[in-house]
């Protein structure tokens, strides 16, 4: 997998709707997947009605929040050759 566009630190508004991208391609198509970084921890991100897990790789906040704030990993793979990875920081400001 390369980078189309890779995702990075950035500061966002509270209660407004935010997307991070996180674009990749490769042959086959590389898989995104979002974590959410808690010490030791990298939980898993699913779609839920806060946030959707978009088609191109990107993550959508419908509505940003103080508690969104973090560190996210968005990592692809296709299983030929190696993954890519990036960690980025989320602020939110009020």
């Amino acid at each position: 997998p390369k980078w189309i566009v890779e995702p990075q630190d950035i500061a966002l508004l509270e209660n407004y709707p935010a997307s991070i991208p996180c674009q990749v391609h490769g042959m086959p198509t590389p898989i995104v997947r979002w974590f959410r970084i808690e010490g030791e921890n990298n939980i898993p991100i699913h779609s839920s009605s806060k946030i959707g897990l978009l088609a191109d790789g990107s993550i959508r906040f419908s509505k940003m929040a103080k508690n969104d704030e973090g560190l996210f990993q968005c990592r692809a793979g296709n299983n030929i050759g190696n993954a890519v990875s990036k960690i980025i920081r989320i602020s939110v400001n009020g």
